[in-house]
């Protein structure tokens, strides 16, 4: 702020106005209410046959490589 704008002047008044408007307004329980729904957002876990299907989907799709001992063992029998 230089010296000439004074903190009583309609400027500052208007910016400090403006900064006001643009921030959101929220009660206690409102507040309360946001913080609870972040919350069990966080924490939620998902069933356990519901984990395990996902995990079994990404396995079934990942290949085996080359370099994999049991891998190595199926092809010296013969297993393409």
């Amino acid at each position: 702020m230089s010296d000439e704008e004074d903190y009583m002047s309609d400027k500052l008044l208007a910016q400090l106005t403006q900064q006001y408007e643009t921030q959101k307004v929220e009660s206690y329980s409102m507040k309360r209410r946001r913080q609870l729904r972040e919350s069990e957002r966080k924490g939620y876990m998902k069933p356990l046959a519901e984990r395990e299907r996902e995990e079994r989907e990404i396995g079934l799709n990942k290949t085996i490589e080359k370099d994999n001992k049991g891998m190595h063992m199926l092809m010296k029998m013969g297993y393409k």
